[in-house]
């Protein structure tokens, strides 16, 4: 079906204009009061274009194909409203700032890619709007330009290299009829941007130095690229099996480290970053089971459901944190708990039509759909500990005022995230799901919520006694690696010395323990609370 052209050009067009307009200073006032107006081509396309909607632009790149069709609809207006609540907060939130400029540059370059990149129909124009946006985005990491900054900007930039690398090579190799030979590539470049066990660590690193609505795109849009990469490009059926595997078994296993490493911060958005990296990995799994298992195969349209309620909530709690921080008040604190309860899953919003979205497809599994539905009820109560975490380090808000835009940015948002979850028929079904399932049982489908719910105030009037400090390293893996000693590389055998090298062979694994003491003390008293956290979740994973 054809379509007119114009309309998708101006997707990522339009917001490309207005980077350039940064470099004008006699128009950098217009970037920075219509940055909402870039996003209009998106939405406009979400309403007005139909299903399956597909034109080739011959004079552009190599002859470029773009669609509309499938998942691509609901995730580009999911993606095109976040941005657009983004750039409303950033007209206040950076208002006065001498920089202002600059950020606006890299905002509508990396919005230009994200946005673009999801209507794009071949593989040169998804690798070009890709690396567009994880480029232009490294500008956002380190727009403060501190020392925190420029070294979360060096593991977000050395990661993202190795990406675009992989990713390239993998879009080669699947042009090149070696799917199955270059896709592995393929799936571990995206699977770097979407935060994936264990290349999660630029996610906590960058959120807490990013200005607030550059965090709520990297966490609710961003990471979803790779997301849209898998969905674009699966592997082939020959390995699907295998790889399928490996992604749920990365995205499980994601989904309850970083929750737990996630309790143990004591700034906000790093406690919703870790909760991020948790999230795509629940994500990661259902599609990992859906490649291995033809009887899974209804997953992705979940995980598609299941990324809109992700982009909304966490949207929705980033800019509540950034409104508070400016000065919000009990509106700002509203939105915040709201978030919190839709993240948490509370009945009657976006978390619980997720999960019960889920929870169908898992419970008929062939094989291990006890052991699926039980890692869904840990995953769940983690997020439940951590929403209760975030509201224990929140800011507390002065209610002295902020700028308006601040207040109209983030209530959107949140009438969006209340209001989805009944308006658009996948996350209503699921909603009315699991309403049914508490009508008819409620002991049964509350049980985890409510235990989750108490464990939640154990640790919230534990905290209150007894601070937290010191917490698990911000970046988790990145903090220890690097304090990993230096191989140790034998001398030459020799008989007369055989006593010298067993004393020395003693001295290293007593060095590589007092290592290990040491990067174990690192994490400090939180250690013992996570150990029985960990505990309690592998009970529910045993039953």
């Amino acid at each position: 079906m054809s379509s007119s052209p114009l309309l998708f050009i101006l997707i990522p067009a339009l917001p490309l204009l207005w980077a350039l307009l940064g470099l004008l200073p006699r128009a950098r006032w217009l970037a920075a009061a219509a940055g909402v107006l870039p996003t209009l081509p998106a939405l406009v396309a979400v309403v007005e274009l139909p299903e399956g909607a597909r034109v080739t632009t011959s004079w552009l790149l190599l002859g470029t194909e773009w669609r509309l069709e499938g998942p691509a609809r609901p995730l580009l207006a999911v993606t095109a409203l976040l941005w657009a609540a983004a750039s409303l907060f950033a007209r206040g939130y950076l208002a006065g700032e001498a920089r202002r400029w600059r950020f606006d540059g890299f905002f509508y370059l990396t919005m230009a890619g994200s946005l673009g990149l999801i209507v794009a129909g071949d593989a040169v124009a998804f690798y070009t709007l890709f690396a567009l946006m994880s480029l232009a985005s490294y500008g956002l990491v380190i727009h403060r330009g501190d020392a925190k900054a420029l070294h979360a900007g060096r593991v977000y930039i050395a990661l993202a290299m190795v990406g675009e690398v992989l990713l390239l090579m993998g879009l080669v190799g699947l042009a090149g009829g070696a799917a199955a030979i270059w896709w592995p590539a393929l799936g571990l470049g995206l699977a770097i941007k979407a935060g994936l066990l264990p290349m999660h660590i630029w996610l906590p690193l960058a959120h807490p130095v990013a200005p607030v609505p550059a965090s709520a795109v990297l966490s609710g849009a961003m990471v979803k690229a790779g997301l849209i990469g898998w969905l674009r490009f699966p592997p082939p059926p020959e390995i699907a099996a295998v790889w399928g595997v490996v992604l749920a078994v990365l995205g499980g296993m994601g989904a309850l480290y970083a929750g737990l490493v996630g309790l143990a911060q004591d700034r906000p958005k790093v406690v919703l970053a870790y909760s991020t990296v948790s999230q795509m990995g629940v994500m990661a799994a259902a599609l990992g089971l859906a490649w291995s298992l033809s009887e899974a195969a209804t997953l992705p349209a979940v995980v598609v459901a299941y990324a809109v309620h992700h982009a909304l909530t966490k949207g929705t709690l980033f800019l509540a944190i950034g409104w508070l921080e400016c000065g919000g008040g009990v509106a700002a604190r509203l939105a915040l708990w709201a978030g919190a309860l839709a993240m948490a899953g509370v009945p009657a919003t976006g978390g619980a039509a997720a999960k019960a979205l889920l929870k169908e497809p898992l419970g008929a599994l062939p094989v291990g759909s006890q052991v699926a539905l039980s890692w869904l009820t840990a995953s769940s109560v983690v997020t439940v500990l951590l929403m209760a975490r975030l509201l224990v380090v929140r800011p507390s808000g002065s209610g002295k005022g902020a700028p308006p835009s601040l207040a109209l940015a983030t209530g959107g948002l949140a009438v969006l995230m209340l209001a989805v979850p009944w308006a658009w028929s996948p996350l209503a079904e699921g909603t009315m799901k699991a309403l049914v399932s508490v009508i008819k049982d409620p002991v049964f489908a509350l049980e985890p919520l409510v235990a989750a719910a108490l464990a939640a105030a154990v640790l919230i009037r534990w905290w209150a006694t007894r601070p937290w400090s010191p917490t698990v390293p911000v970046g988790d893996l990145m903090a220890i690696l690097p304090g990993l000693p230096p191989r140790w590389i034998p001398p030459p055998f020799r008989f007369r010395r055989f006593r010298g090298m067993v004393r020395q062979g003693l001295e290293m694994v007593s060095g590589h323990l007092r290592w290990a003491e040491a990067a174990l003390g690192a994490w400090g008293v939180m250690g013992l609370v996570l150990l029985m956290v960990a505990a309690v979740l592998g009970t529910l994973l045993s039953q």
